[in-house]
């Protein structure tokens, strides 16, 4: 079991195309020296020292998102070393904490200034200056690197051809307006690396939720992002084999410097939440770094200004809020040679009792095919209370977790295909472009979930009104209308 060993190729990266790298000069001399690099450090280090035919830098900009302790520092150190005693480059290293940017410089010192076989580097060592949160390292050859905190003025006043952003979640605007310019005042087109782990709710930076935000969301920003990391946290109850197969996809030096005892002993012990964060690598959608089920493209291209008078046939979908204080019902209509219609109804409180669901649902069971519910607890409560007043068994639907998948999966491509259409109620409109991508199970099932910026359950339950609809078998031999309360 202790034997498996990380996944050396990225979870996700975006695939931009090179020619050219000078890696295999760099991992040559470093080899010289007794340092090796695992496929996974080489994957990362081959990209950022991809070069154009002129020399410089293909990708000027470079981020890097993987759990710690997977060696984000010491492909920082070599690299700093490869462009300011090869290249002749000045390097800024900047992190967000003191103790951080002093370990990074001490690391780097002890190579420069090292014994044995390292002695070669002392001589090009020109000057070392030794203060807290602004150390550097002065070469021969003219270049230097540079190791400070990072605060809005920090790099203000420096010249450089690389800056290294290390704890990049961290980084706020302010922060990197004081980098950008920096780097434009360079000789030559400028490389920034950053490099970091996932957000997370207490994190002031921007600037990296931003990146991955975006690369996930399909947009160019023009960085190269490689990324190891999970996309939903590990599932209670999995075996330490299990658990550690999971855990090697998205730590790539697991059984090389990161042992498995000790990522046991953290699964055991983190929530987890906090683990899929710290070890996984995982943005949850309260990060801020969250895909979307459906696009506001998408959704506008289904928006009707003619919501249909017609007879057809209907269904509602009902969605209880994870609390069990909310919930949303939505209304799913077919009509002859027109395109399935949802329209969401109400969202209100249940704190005080399903009264209100109960009447609505009741009030229809003559006209309507059925309904279809999803809320552990409260779902179960709303078919009894309604079979309570007569409703047959056939009108009252009870989701299963493969339910949802299959009604999210389902709305998804009726909206994808554009044979869905809805009048553009702001506040579905809202759940459904602004709700987080939720992953169910370990096969690719997805629901809507919340996000800083809108809940899902108005989403969901026009997702279970569809499905109940496509999927029904009940005919209440009624002509139905959507109807309002």
């Amino acid at each position: 079991m202790h034997a498996i060993k990380g996944a050396q190729k990225p979870t996700f990266y975006t695939d931009l195309p090179f020619k050219k790298t000078v890696a295999r000069e760099f991992f040559e001399l470093f080899a010289n020296y007794g340092f090796t690099f695992t496929d996974a450090q080489k994957f990362v280090l081959t990209r950022y020292l991809a070069r154009k035919d002129d020399g410089t830098p293909q990708f000027i900009s470079c981020a890097l998102c993987k759990p710690r302790q997977n060696g984000k520092t010491y492909e920082a150190v070599f690299l700093m070393l490869w462009c300011a005693l090869v290249e002749s480059k000045s390097v800024f290293y900047t992190a967000q904490n003191t103790p951080v940017a002093s370990e990074t410089f001490k690391k780097t010192i002890d190579i420069v200034l090292g014994e044995g076989v390292l002695v070669d580097f002392n001589t090009y060592v020109k000057s070392v200056c030794r203060q807290r949160g602004n150390n550097e390292i002065e070469f021969t050859n003219g270049a230097s690197i540079k190791f400070k905190t990072r605060t809005k003025n920090a790099a203000r006043g420096d010249s450089v051809a690389v800056i290294i952003v290390d704890e990049a979640q961290e980084l706020t605007d302010a922060q990197q307006e004081a980098l950008l310019p920096v780097a434009s005042a360079a000789k030559e087109p400028p490389q920034i690396i950053y490099t970091g782990t996932p957000w997370y709710p207490e994190c002031t930076g921007t600037v990296f939720k931003s990146f991955h935000h975006k690369v996930h969301d399909g947009k160019n920003i023009g960085t190269y992002w490689i990324e190891w990391g999970a996309k939903t946290p590990l599932p209670e109850g999995l075996s330490d084999e299990d658990a550690l197969k999971a855990i090697a996809e998205c730590n790539p030096m697991l059984g090389y410097t990161l042992h498995a005892e000790a990522v046991l002993n953290e699964y055991r012990t983190m929530d987890a939440e906090g683990f899929a964060r710290e070890r996984l690598g995982w943005w949850s959608a309260d990060d801020g770094g969250y895909e979307h089920v459906v696009t506001s493209e998408l959704w506008n291209a289904c928006k009707t200004d003619n919501p249909p008078q017609e007879d057809g046939k209907q269904a509602f979908g009902v969605k209880f809020s994870a609390d069990g204080t909310y919930a949303a019902l939505s209304v799913a209509l077919k009509v002859k040679n027109r395109k399935t219609y949802v329209e969401l109804v109400k969202v209100a409180s249940v704190d005080h009792g399903t009264g209100w669901l109960v009447r609505a649902l009741a009030n229809h069971v003559g006209d309507t095919c059925m309904y279809l519910a999803d809320g552990q607890g409260r779902s179960d409560v709303l078919a009894q209370r309604l079979r309570e007043q007569g409703a047959p068994k056939a009108y009252c639907g009870i989701s299963t977790t493969k339910t949802i998948i299959s009604a999210c999966s389902a709305f998804y491509d009726l909206v994808a295909s554009e044979e869905i259409e809805h009048f553009a109620q702001p506040e579905l409109t809202l759940s459904v472009t602004e709700s987080a991508k939720r992953y169910i199970g370990k096969n690719g099932g997805f629901s809507f979930g919340d996000s800083p910026r809108a809940t899902s359950i108005a989403a969901e339950s026009a997702a279970l009104a569809i499905y109940a609809l496509m999927n029904t078998k009940r005919d209440p031999n009624k002509q139905q209308k959507v109807v309002s309360f």
